[in-house]
Protein backbone atom coordinates (compact mmCIF):
# COMPACT_ATOMS: atom_id res chain seq x y z
CA UNK A 1 0.00 0.00 0.00
CA UNK A 2 3.00 2.28 -0.51
CA UNK A 3 3.06 5.21 -2.90
CA UNK A 4 4.74 3.89 -6.10
CA UNK A 5 7.65 6.33 -5.71
CA UNK A 6 7.87 5.96 -1.95
CA UNK A 7 8.71 2.96 0.20
CA UNK A 8 7.52 3.11 3.81
CA UNK A 9 9.07 0.80 6.42
CA UNK A 10 7.73 0.73 9.96
CA UNK A 11 9.85 0.08 13.04
CA UNK A 12 8.15 -0.43 16.40
CA UNK A 13 9.96 0.88 19.47
CA UNK A 14 9.08 -1.83 21.98
CA UNK A 15 9.57 0.28 25.11
CA UNK A 16 6.59 2.49 24.25
CA UNK A 17 4.98 0.80 21.24
CA UNK A 18 5.64 3.91 19.16
CA UNK A 19 6.17 3.76 15.41
CA UNK A 20 9.16 5.09 13.52
CA UNK A 21 8.81 5.30 9.76
CA UNK A 22 11.68 5.16 7.27
CA UNK A 23 10.89 6.61 3.85
CA UNK A 24 13.03 5.77 0.85
CA UNK A 25 12.82 6.31 -2.90
CA UNK A 26 14.22 4.19 -5.74
CA UNK A 27 17.70 5.25 -6.75
CA UNK A 28 18.43 7.27 -3.61
CA UNK A 29 20.71 6.22 -0.76
CA UNK A 30 19.24 8.83 1.56
CA UNK A 31 16.13 8.41 3.64
CA UNK A 32 13.65 10.38 5.72
CA UNK A 33 12.71 9.29 9.23
CA UNK A 34 9.43 10.20 10.84
CA UNK A 35 9.39 10.15 14.66
CA UNK A 36 12.81 8.54 15.19
CA UNK A 37 12.73 6.30 18.25
CA UNK A 38 15.95 5.18 19.91
CA UNK A 39 15.37 1.48 19.23
CA UNK A 40 14.56 2.10 15.58
CA UNK A 41 17.67 4.21 15.05
CA UNK A 42 19.80 1.49 16.66
CA UNK A 43 18.25 -1.11 14.34
CA UNK A 44 19.16 1.04 11.34
CA UNK A 45 22.64 1.97 12.58
CA UNK A 46 24.59 -0.58 10.53
CA UNK A 47 22.63 0.30 7.39
CA UNK A 48 23.28 3.99 7.93
CA UNK A 49 27.03 3.39 8.16
CA UNK A 50 27.10 2.49 4.46
CA UNK A 51 29.17 5.14 2.64
CA UNK A 52 26.95 7.77 1.07
CA UNK A 53 23.85 6.67 3.00
CA UNK A 54 22.34 9.02 5.55
CA UNK A 55 19.16 10.27 7.14
CA UNK A 56 18.54 13.45 5.19
CA UNK A 57 15.61 14.63 7.31
CA UNK A 58 14.10 13.61 10.64
CA UNK A 59 10.50 14.83 10.78
CA UNK A 60 8.69 14.99 14.12
CA UNK A 61 4.91 14.78 14.43
CA UNK A 62 5.05 16.03 18.02
CA UNK A 63 7.25 16.58 21.03
CA UNK A 64 6.64 13.59 23.32
CA UNK A 65 9.66 11.51 24.28
CA UNK A 66 8.31 8.20 22.95
CA UNK A 67 8.40 9.78 19.48
CA UNK A 68 11.72 11.65 19.73
CA UNK A 69 13.95 9.29 21.74
CA UNK A 70 16.24 8.76 18.75
CA UNK A 71 16.67 12.44 17.94
CA UNK A 72 19.86 12.79 20.01
CA UNK A 73 21.48 9.98 18.01
CA UNK A 74 20.40 11.66 14.77
CA UNK A 75 21.69 15.04 15.92
CA UNK A 76 25.03 13.56 17.02
CA UNK A 77 25.75 12.51 13.45
CA UNK A 78 25.53 16.12 12.35
CA UNK A 79 24.48 15.40 8.76
CA UNK A 80 20.70 15.40 9.12
CA UNK A 81 18.12 18.14 9.50
CA UNK A 82 15.46 17.83 12.19
CA UNK A 83 12.18 19.50 11.21
CA UNK A 84 9.06 20.07 13.30
CA UNK A 85 6.70 22.84 14.38
CA UNK A 86 8.00 25.78 16.41
CA UNK A 87 6.19 24.59 19.54
CA UNK A 88 7.56 21.09 19.14
CA UNK A 89 11.07 22.48 18.61
CA UNK A 90 10.88 24.37 21.88
CA UNK A 91 9.43 21.41 23.78
CA UNK A 92 12.05 18.84 22.73
CA UNK A 93 14.67 20.93 24.55
CA UNK A 94 12.71 20.69 27.83
CA UNK A 95 12.50 17.37 29.79
CA UNK A 96 9.19 18.42 31.34
CA UNK A 97 7.57 19.31 28.03
CA UNK A 98 8.96 16.32 26.13
CA UNK A 99 7.85 14.01 28.99
CA UNK A 100 11.21 12.22 29.36
CA UNK A 101 11.19 13.15 33.06
CA UNK A 102 7.98 11.16 33.50
CA UNK A 103 8.33 8.37 30.93
CA UNK A 104 11.87 7.27 31.79
CA UNK A 105 12.44 9.15 35.07
CA UNK A 106 15.45 10.81 33.50
CA UNK A 107 15.83 14.24 31.96
CA UNK A 108 16.64 14.19 28.24
CA UNK A 109 16.90 17.39 26.25
CA UNK A 110 17.46 17.51 22.49
CA UNK A 111 18.76 20.49 20.60
CA UNK A 112 16.10 22.62 18.92
CA UNK A 113 15.10 21.62 15.40
CA UNK A 114 17.26 22.75 12.51
CA UNK A 115 14.24 24.14 10.68
CA UNK A 116 10.62 24.71 11.54
CA UNK A 117 7.49 23.93 9.55
CA UNK A 118 6.61 27.61 9.78
CA UNK A 119 9.96 28.63 8.28
CA UNK A 120 9.38 26.18 5.41
CA UNK A 121 5.86 27.51 4.82
CA UNK A 122 4.51 24.12 5.93
CA UNK A 123 5.97 22.09 3.06
CA UNK A 124 9.13 20.32 1.98
CA UNK A 125 10.16 18.78 -1.34
CA UNK A 126 12.29 15.63 -1.23
CA UNK A 127 13.14 13.48 -4.25
CA UNK A 128 10.34 15.11 -6.23
CA UNK A 129 7.72 14.39 -3.55
CA UNK A 130 6.00 17.19 -1.66
CA UNK A 131 5.60 16.75 2.07
CA UNK A 132 2.86 18.90 3.58
CA UNK A 133 2.95 19.70 7.28
CA UNK A 134 -0.52 20.22 8.75
CA UNK A 135 -0.87 21.71 12.25
CA UNK A 136 -3.14 19.42 14.30
CA UNK A 137 -2.99 20.58 17.93
CA UNK A 138 -5.00 18.70 20.51
CA UNK A 139 -2.90 15.73 21.53
CA UNK A 140 -0.12 18.23 22.19
CA UNK A 141 0.41 21.90 21.34
CA UNK A 142 3.11 21.13 18.76
CA UNK A 143 1.37 18.28 16.96
CA UNK A 144 1.36 18.08 13.18
CA UNK A 145 0.38 15.52 10.56
CA UNK A 146 2.60 14.92 7.55
CA UNK A 147 1.00 14.29 4.17
CA UNK A 148 2.63 12.87 1.05
CA UNK A 149 -0.10 12.93 -1.58
CA UNK A 150 -2.79 10.56 -0.25
CA UNK A 151 -0.61 9.08 2.50
CA UNK A 152 -0.84 10.59 5.99
CA UNK A 153 1.56 10.22 8.93
CA UNK A 154 -0.55 11.21 11.88
CA UNK A 155 1.58 10.81 14.99
CA UNK A 156 -0.86 10.61 17.91
CA UNK A 157 -3.37 13.01 16.36
CA UNK A 158 -5.16 10.10 14.67
CA UNK A 159 -5.07 6.60 16.12
CA UNK A 160 -7.06 3.54 15.05
CA UNK A 161 -10.68 3.55 16.23
CA UNK A 162 -10.25 7.28 16.89
CA UNK A 163 -8.75 6.80 20.32
CA UNK A 164 -8.40 10.28 21.77
CA UNK A 165 -5.42 11.10 23.96
CA UNK A 166 -5.92 14.66 25.16
CA UNK A 167 -5.69 14.21 28.91
CA UNK A 168 -1.92 14.72 29.05
CA UNK A 169 -0.44 18.13 29.98
CA UNK A 170 -0.92 20.40 26.96
CA UNK A 171 -3.78 18.32 25.57
CA UNK A 172 -6.94 20.06 24.40
CA UNK A 173 -10.10 18.12 23.50
CA UNK A 174 -11.74 20.92 21.50
CA UNK A 175 -8.56 21.62 19.56
CA UNK A 176 -8.24 17.89 18.80
CA UNK A 177 -11.82 17.72 17.50
CA UNK A 178 -11.13 20.68 15.18
CA UNK A 179 -7.93 19.01 13.98
CA UNK A 180 -9.70 15.72 13.20
CA UNK A 181 -12.49 17.58 11.39
CA UNK A 182 -9.87 19.40 9.31
CA UNK A 183 -8.20 16.14 8.30
CA UNK A 184 -11.51 14.53 7.38
CA UNK A 185 -12.46 17.56 5.27
CA UNK A 186 -9.07 17.75 3.56
CA UNK A 187 -8.22 14.17 2.65
CA UNK A 188 -9.87 11.43 0.66
CA UNK A 189 -11.56 8.74 2.79
CA UNK A 190 -9.30 6.18 1.10
CA UNK A 191 -6.17 7.96 2.34
CA UNK A 192 -3.77 5.59 4.11
CA UNK A 193 -2.93 6.66 7.65
CA UNK A 194 0.34 5.64 9.31
CA UNK A 195 -0.24 6.38 13.02
CA UNK A 196 2.15 6.97 15.90
CA UNK A 197 1.06 3.67 17.49
CA UNK A 198 -0.47 0.58 15.93
CA UNK A 199 -1.10 -0.64 12.40
CA UNK A 200 -1.93 1.51 9.34
CA UNK A 201 -5.58 2.14 8.55
CA UNK A 202 -7.68 4.18 6.13
CA UNK A 203 -9.09 7.58 6.99
CA UNK A 204 -12.63 6.33 6.43
CA UNK A 205 -12.15 3.99 9.39
CA UNK A 206 -12.02 6.95 11.78
CA UNK A 207 -14.46 9.08 9.80
CA UNK A 208 -17.30 6.73 10.71
CA UNK A 209 -16.42 6.87 14.40
CA UNK A 210 -16.08 10.64 14.34
CA UNK A 211 -19.42 11.09 12.61
CA UNK A 212 -21.06 8.82 15.16
CA UNK A 213 -19.48 10.73 18.01
CA UNK A 214 -17.79 7.59 19.36
CA UNK A 215 -14.70 9.30 20.75
CA UNK A 216 -12.89 7.22 23.30
CA UNK A 217 -10.89 8.70 26.11
CA UNK A 218 -7.25 7.70 26.36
Amino acid sequence: MNHPALRVDRFVNAAFGSNTYRLTCPGSLNCVLIDPGEEAVLQMAENLETPGRRVEYALLTHEHYDHISGVLAIQSRGNSQVICSNQCSTAITNPTLNFSRYLIQRDVACAAADRSCEELDWKLTWNGLEFRFIPTPGHSPGSICIAVENVLFSGDSLLHNLKRVTNLPGGDKKAWEKSVALLLDTFDPEALVHPGHGEPFQLKDVARAFAAGSRCTG
